[in-house]
């Protein structure tokens, strides 16, 4: 035969050629058997599933839901020694105007407290604050054809750190400026991340040491993914063990699969884990109250001194909110009405002094496109690294959410 050619043999034997010798019979395994709903292991793991998810559902419902003052009106706290009735916030509130930000509240604080989360959005906005504040000045690097847009900024330090800045503001400073006093901001990219991470870690311990939180909000997602995670890494144990040992027991596959769908379901539900204290809620409630004035404020509408720079001042909250480009255009309806609109001195960059129409629209441009590349910069990943901070869209469209509706 040629090599390869398939040979069959039949042998047998006649009947009686083993006497006594009985055949052995099984029964043809079910594929399926492991995941057959209709068993005893089937009812276990349909009580393991629906105890366990009222159990998780319970949990993230008493402890990340906020506290509030009830009686009062949002963003209002007890007079001191009166004692304030607390009780779970309703979302559906109403928001009241606040024309001015909450008192001793910086940006970095306010995007953290809104959303939870420590952005890189909430740096970029304190590095503008810090430089509205004096400590440094943003230089748009000088490029060949002035029509074209900046590409590069300098960040220029302009007096030394004093022990009055907050934890994290002093961390940004110290990280930014680290034996330097100028800076490029395409020298920080792909070199900030860690550096970044410590930021907002002093963040997430800034807003939890004020008493806005129950517990630092970055901590308790953690914990919750944690959890989640070992609860999948248990069901995967549990689905090889049943798979090896009791692949022909029906249902044996179920009761790991419960664990795993009640791990994935707390994986889920850890956004939702932080919970705000009812000082957290009433600090949000001014928040939003706000957000609702940066958002809603036209031109006409602004009572402000003359040479008071409250663009300036109000723009890193904006820069938050994501309501930067608005608020920009608001102060352009200014210029063009020929009001005196103060012109930051904090800002260095390609349009003409003197020219209030101009510089406007220009600036409202400019710092659009710093601040979405500063965010960029300060949060990409270092060579080598599997990821970084992230960031959170530009100047305009970045930033938190919420207020609208009439909810907060």
């Amino acid at each position: 035969m040629p090599v390869g050619d398939q040979l069959t043999t039949v042998t047998g034997w006649p009947g009686g050629t083993f006497p006594g010798v009985e055949p052995i019979l099984v029964g043809k395994p079910d594929p399926l058997a492991p995941v057959q709903p209709v068993s005893p292991l089937g009812v276990v793991a349909l009580v393991v599933l629906v105890v366990g998810t009222f159990l998780a559902v319970r949990r993230v419902r008493r402890a990340g839901r906020d506290i509030a003052y009830l009686g009062l009106t949002p963003g209002l706290r007890p007079a001191d020694g009166q004692p304030g009735n607390t009780g779970f916030r309703d979302k559906r509130g109403p928001v009241s105007v606040q024309f001015q930000p909450p008192s001793g509240m910086v940006p970095g604080e306010m995007g953290t407290l809104i959303d939870e989360k420590a952005d890189p959005v909430d740096v970029t906005a304190t590095l503008v604050d810090l430089a509205v504040r004096g400590w440094l000045r943003i230089e748009e690097v000088p490029r060949d054809n002035p029509n074209k847009k900046a590409k590069d900024w300098t960040l220029v330090q302009l007096k030394n750190r004093d022990g009055s800045l907050l934890p994290f503001e002093d961390m940004l400073l110290t990280e930014i400026f680290a034996g330097r006093t100028s800076v490029r901001l395409s020298d920080l990219k792909t070199t900030f991340a860690a550096s970044m991470a410590k930021v907002q870690t002093g963040l997430y311990d800034e807003v939890t040491n004020r008493g806005w939180f129950r517990a630092n909000p970055h901590s308790v997602r953690s914990t919750w993914r944690v959890a989640g995670v070992a609860l999948v890494i248990l069901a995967g144990l549990l689905g090889i063990l049943a798979f090896n040992v009791l692949s022909d027991v029906r249902g044996s596959l179920l009761v790991p699969i419960a664990i795993g769908i009640i791990g994935a379901a707390v994986f889920l539900m850890s956004s939702a884990a932080p919970a705000r204290t009812a000082d957290g809620t009433a600090a949000l409630a001014q928040s939003m109250g706000f957000r609702r004035y940066l958002a809603t404020a036209e031109a006409n509408q602004l009572k402000f001194e003359e040479g008071e720079d409250i663009f300036s001042r109000y723009l890193p909250y904006a820069i938050v909110f994501g309501l930067a480009d608005r608020w920009a255009r608001v102060f352009s309806e200014l210029a063009a009405q020929g009001r005196a609109v103060a012109q930051p001195g904090w800002y260095v960059g390609g349009y003409y002094p003197g020219s209030n129409i101009y510089w406007a629209s220009a600036f409202a441009s400019s710092l659009d496109r710093f601040s979405s590349i500063a965010t960029e910069s300060i949060s990409a990943p270092t060579p080598g690294s599997s990821g970084g901070s992230g960031f959170s869209g530009g100047f305009s469209g970045g930033g938190v959410g919420g207020g609208g509706g009439g909810g907060w």
